[in-house]
């Protein structure tokens, strides 16, 4: 993964409603093609889009998924730490 430099980009598309003129997973789709888009532009490393965040406004929406900030921070954090032991 780590080819060029020890820069990775870590996409978060939260899984949201976006109301009836948008699909569930508009985020996901947004934040996925920025990070593929600038990846291939900057030969940096990219994973696969986290769809899911901290999106309690939407909470009350059909198909949004929330989570706490406690939790998506913890999770980002793991994903940043096995990252830098894959390195070894």
């Amino acid at each position: 993964m780590f080819q060029q430099n020890d820069i990775v980009i870590i996409p978060v598309g939260s899984n949201k409603q976006h109301g009836p003129h948008n699909p569930l997973g508009t985020d996901r789709f947004i934040a996925k093609a920025i990070a593929e888009e600038t990846a291939k532009r900057t030969s940096v490393a990219c994973l696969q889009v986290i769809p899911f965040g901290v999106s309690h406004h939407h909470r009350q929406f059909s198909g949004t998924v929330h989570v706490s900030p406690e939790a998506f921070k913890s999770y980002v954090k793991e994903i940043c730490l096995a990252l830098k032991l894959s390195r070894r």
